[in-house]
């Protein structure tokens, strides 16, 4: 008997986009699986604070928009949760 488990690919940026004080995301997705938004000011240090909460992709495709002060400089990743 053996037992075969599919991982999921990994979340693929579709698109970014600033718009007046808030920063689009969208990221490819599959369907079920629980996808997190993160950022972080510097690259250099290991701590990523969430944006929002943790989102369900309901189809292959998820979105998420961030709230963003004039001048701030942030990276952003999308962790796939198990």
């Amino acid at each position: 008997m053996f037992r075969i488990d599919l991982i999921p690919e990994a979340p693929v940026l579709q698109s970014a986009a600033l718009s007046g004080a808030s920063f689009n995301f969208a990221w490819s997705t599959v369907m079920g699986q629980i996808y997190q938004l993160q950022c972080t000011t510097n690259l250099v240090q290991t701590n990523w604070n969430n944006v929002g909460i943790p989102v369900v992709a309901t189809n292959s495709t998820q979105s998420v928009t961030d709230f963003i002060n004039s001048g701030s400089q942030r990276f952003y990743r999308v962790l796939l949760l198990p």
